[in-house]
């Protein structure tokens, strides 16, 4: 009822709020050019041509700084990633980009969580992760991030005492976006324990410890301009108050000019927590008759006399600035506000006080309280004495900070903690672009019609109303759910070599699509083969490649499989049938279909045809002998697909594939010799091809090291004529590339009617050559040969001896 309400008001408001988010954001310093980023309109550089990017969301200042601690971790599992960086604020904004730069590649506003400019910002970005640091919970994005296949990974949470029992109460309105999490790793026990009272499910939270515990004092550069004031101070004390909040100012300037009184030549270093007090603090210590200089006015021309304070009006040096202190204070604990972190300065070896109110940061403050490596005060008059007592006894003052360093330390590897959390939500996910609202007012009626359409048709074989036929030798279906390139033909050759090398006799039996032939069956036999054009680009492409291995198979080519097998039958010896895209012939009866599945593009999240690419309901994949998982990434396990899978067809095994290039080979017929796979890397490529997924076969550039300079994308299985490689040949031109790159397919489609010499105007033409490689391949290849003595046992069996 919650997340129903918070939609209405989203939607009935968005007249009202649209125009108050707009200004309320320009009041804030907003840039103008850069609004439409939090509705969702990101720039160019932003967008990602395929999904795999991780998405970290830090809501501002703080949570900003935090990232400087988990993306070097997160780039050391992502060294080839894309992470993208968002905030909410522009002082978050600016932070991320001078302190992330290094280990990010983009930066950009989150959207409002209005449904549609989410739904816009995971279409441009399309996330395989979303990391939300701290406890931003946004259901909206939470739960349209889900539906889009990415991994959800909430870090560092935590819910302070003041929020603890709100969130408790709204749990019905958190609690859904908590459940589309796939980790949350909470600061502390106590974190975790309020997170699971807000609705997230008990096996999903865990305690990752606390990123600041992570900070590096030594990464942290005192600003020079800092520096050099203090080389010509030369104070004798330097008191750093940080953090400090409302009505702290004042007693601090009280404290220090007790310091001052013993010890006239100090400094006094003040950083407000709020940049919107800057004014207000220096009021404050100009109000306690001190000299301020403010940091943006360094450096000076004429330096203060002391005693002094030095006011930090600016953003992201605090930390820097603590290895300078003798004594510090960390502020937002005097006035009941919380406290704040009191960890840099530990880490920094400092002395350190807090007040009385420090419930934000409890776990921390009592690890250090329990060592005696922090000192807490109940009253504001408490805090010179104790001053002056660090002053006066500097070795006290320095074993403090010791033992505050050793606990700060010892409780370091959060970020290593989440990055691996990272690693197992990135790698169990499985990532897709949802069609816009508009595509789906439009094409959803259509959509439902060939569902229907498709079980109809389904039933009627099922139901024995329209006839099937067997073939008298075992059949196998390699095919998939959705239409589009998924990796068929490949996995039929792979198959096709290693059950030859087996000893059985294989032959091929595909559709032949765009084939050019009239003839209703075509058949290619090792002494007889045919060309291109008669058996079709794939038909044609599985018959050189067999060739070229010595391993010739039969091919048959027909609409009819079963008519083409019986026609091979009459020709060579076969033991089994392979189809290739053939889980939608229904007509024909199989006694193993394989299934495909790209992980790069899958099926659970795909609408029916013309909205999305599935041909049938999920329920085709109950017949299924096996699944295999194609273009899939070294190391990832996929979980979300097997889960899914498993709940189909519990008895199917699940095996997994990729593309791997092998080689390239001159497109032309002068006496050029292949490239080697190491020399693509750096060289200026144009590219091209027609194929189902063509942005798999970007993704092998990439991954090959080429530079892309230009590309160019036509239809799957395109038959090009000679104005498309004019075309293909003036974009090379252009963009100055040294070779042109293709498929093997397009290589087959470019042949007719653009011959080798016809191929001028453009560099070199190659074709990148790959081959299906299966992970447990041997597993595979002896359940489908157990599969065909059993179908020979039961042959035998009905002919008798």
């Amino acid at each position: 009822m919650l997340g129903q309400l918070y939609h209405l008001l989203l939607l009935v408001g968005a007249p009202v709020l649209v125009p108050y988010l707009i200004w309320r954001a320009l009041a804030r310093g907003h840039a103008w050019g850069r609004l439409g980023e939090k509705f969702g309109y990101l720039p160019p550089s932003i967008r990602q041509a395929e999904p795999g990017a991780i998405w970290v969301h830090a809501v501002s200042v703080g949570e900003a700084l935090l990232c400087a601690q988990l993306l070097p971790a997160l780039r050391r599992q992502f060294p080839d990633q894309k992470i993208l960086v968002s905030t909410g604020t522009p002082t978050g904004q600016q932070q991320a980009v001078e302190r992330l730069s290094r280990w990010a590649d983009g930066f950009f506003y989150a959207p409002h969580d209005f449904p549609w400019a989410v739904a816009k910002t995971l279409r441009a970005i399309r996330p395989r992760l979303l990391i939300v640091m701290e406890t931003e919970i946004w259901p909206n994005l939470f739960r349209q991030a889900k539906a889009c296949g990415a991994g959800v990974l909430l870090v560092n949470g935590r819910i302070s005492d003041r929020s603890a029992p709100r969130y408790q109460r709204l749990r019905g309105f958190f609690g859904p976006a908590l459940e589309a999490c796939d980790e949350i790793l909470a600061q502390s026990e106590l974190d975790a324990e309020r997170v699971r009272a807000a609705g997230a499910p008990a096996d999903s939270v865990s305690v990752g410890g606390n990123l600041k515990y992570d900070f590096d004092a030594k990464d942290a550069q005192t600003p020079a301009a800092v520096r050099d004031l203090l080389a010509a101070l030369a104070p004798d004390a330097v008191i750093l108050a940080g953090s400090t909040r409302e009505d702290e100012e004042a007693p601090v300037a009280r404290a220090f000019l007790e310091v001052v009184a013993r010890h006239p030549r100090s400094l006094l270093v003040v950083a407000p927590r709020h940049p919107q007090r800057f004014d207000e603090a220096a009021e404050a210590l100009a109000g306690a008759g001190l000299a301020v200089v403010r940091r943006s006015s360094l450096p000076l021309s004429e330096i203060p006399a002391l005693p002094a304070a030095l006011l930090v009006d600016s953003l992201g040096e605090l930390a820097s600035l603590y290895p300078l202190a003798d004594a510090v204070f960390v502020g937002g604990s005097l006035n009941g506000w919380g406290g704040h972190n009191a960890l840099e300065p530990a880490l920094a070896g400092k002395p350190v006080v807090v007040g009385p109110t420090m419930q934000n940061f409890r776990e921390i403050t009592e690890r250090l309280l329990t060592a005696g490596g922090l000192a807490q005060i109940e009253k504001p008059d408490q805090l010179g004495p104790l001053w002056l007592e660090w002053l006066a006894d500097p070795a006290a003052a320095a074993a403090l900070g010791a033992r505050g360093r050793a606990v700060a330390e010892a409780a370091r590897g959060a970020a290593e903690r989440a990055a691996a959390a990272a690693r197992e939500a990135w790698s169990a996910a499985a990532p897709t672009t949802p069609p816009s609202i508009w595509r789906r007012l439009a094409l959803g009626p259509p959509a439902a019609l060939w569902s229907l359409g498709a079980r109809a048709h389904r039933g009627l074989y099922a139901s024995g109303l329209l006839g099937r036929s067997r073939l008298p030798r075992f059949t196998l279906a390699v095919g998939n759910l959705t239409a589009g390139g998924v990796g068929k033909t490949p996995t039929v050759l792979r198959l096709a070599e290693q059950l030859a090398l087996r000893g059985l006799e294989p032959a091929i039996l595909t559709r032949g699509y765009r084939r050019r032939s009239q003839e209703p069956v075509v058949v290619s036999l090792p002494h007889r083969p045919q060309d291109a054009a008669a058996m079709g680009d794939e038909a044609w492409l599985l018959q050189e490649r067999l060739e070229q291995v010595g391993l010739p198979a039969p091919i048959g080519v027909s609409g009819d499989r079963w008519r083409a097998g019986l026609r091979l039958l009459e020709e060579v010896r076969v033991d089994l049938f392979l189809l290739d895209d053939g889980l939608q012939h229904h007509r024909l009866e199989r006694d193993f279909d394989l299934v495909l599945l790209d992980v790069a593009r899958p099926v659970f999240r795909e609408a029916s045809l013309p909205l999305g690419r599935r041909r049938e309901p999920f329920s085709a994949l109950s017949r299924a002998q096996a699944f295999l998982l194609t273009r899939t990434a070294p190391g990832c396990r996929y979980d979300d697909v097997r889960r899914r899978l498993a709940r189909l067809n519990p008895k199917a095994p699940v095996y997994l594939a990729r593309m791997v290039p092998v080689e390239t080979r001159p497109a032309d017929r002068l006496p050029r010799r292949a490239l080697r796979l190491e020399e693509l890397a750096g060289r200026a490529v144009f590219a091209f091809c027609g194929l189902g997924a063509p942005e798999a076969f970007w993704r092998t550039l990439k991954e090959l090291g080429c530079n892309v300079v230009g590309r160019r994308a036509f239809p799957d299985h395109h038959r090009y004529s000679l104005d498309d490689w004019w075309r293909i040949a003036a974009d090379a031109r252009d963009c100055q590339a040294e070779i042109v790159l293709t498929s093997e397919k397009d290589l087959v489609n470019l042949e007719p009617e653009v011959p080798p010499e016809m191929r001028t105007g453009a560099p070199p033409l190659y074709a990148l050559i790959a081959e299906q490689r299966i992970d447990d391949e041997q597993a595979l290849l002896d359940r489908i040969e157990e599969a065909v003595q059993a179908r020979r046992a039961l042959d035998s069996r009905r002919t008798g001896p």
